[in-house]
Formats: structure tokens, C-alpha cells, sequence
């Protein structure tokens, strides 16, 4: 009898959130946010999820893609300059 194979959602359809925030903090430079805390937390997940090494790895490559492409968001966003504000006037509390 063979093990069961364990079908593993893609990380970024179940943690899209976790991986969204964690490119903020990389990007903003917050301790203990890095690539490599990332990547631990999806191959463990996935793992303890009775993924195969496989396919934790595959999980840990799309999570690490998914946040390069937040991050280049990011960077694209704060190079951009701001938004004209067309009505003329500022708010005064």
C-alpha cells in the first residue's frame, strides 16, 4: 500500500495576507522580516501539512516569487510621485 499524496493549495491563494504583509515589513526593513523567515514558516507549514519535500519546496519558490513581486510593487509605488490633488485646498483640523 502506498502513502496518500497530500494536494497542497498554493501558497498564495491560503496565505496571500501573511505573504502581502511580510513583503511590506521586508520592504520597510523591519527586524526579524526576511526572506529566509518566510521561506521557513511556508516549508514548515507545508510539511507539517504532509507535503512531500517536493512539493514544500515548490511552495517556498512561489511564496519567495510572490513577495519579489510585491516588493518590486512596492518600489514602484514610492518612485512614483504623488497623486494631484485637483481640488486646491488642504485639510485644516
Amino acid at each position: 500500500m502506498s502513502a496518500p499524496v497530500v494536494s497542497v493549495l498554493p501558497i498564495t491563494h491560503t496565505r496571500r495576507a501573511y505573504l502581502d504583509r511580510e513583503a511590506l515589513r521586508i520592504a520597510a526593513g523591519t527586524k526579524g522580516a526576511t526572506f529566509k523567515s518566510v521561506a521557513w514558516f511556508v516549508y514548515s507549514s507545508a510539511r507539517n501539512s504532509g507535503a512531500s519535500e517536493e512539493a514544500a519546496q515548490r511552495e517556498v519558490a512561489r511564496a519567495i516569487d510572490w513577495i519579489e513581486a510585491r516588493l518590486r510593487q512596492i518600489e514602484a509605488l514610492r518612485s512614483s510621485p504623488p497623486p494631484f490633488d485637483r481640488s486646491g485646498s488642504c485639510a485644516k483640523g
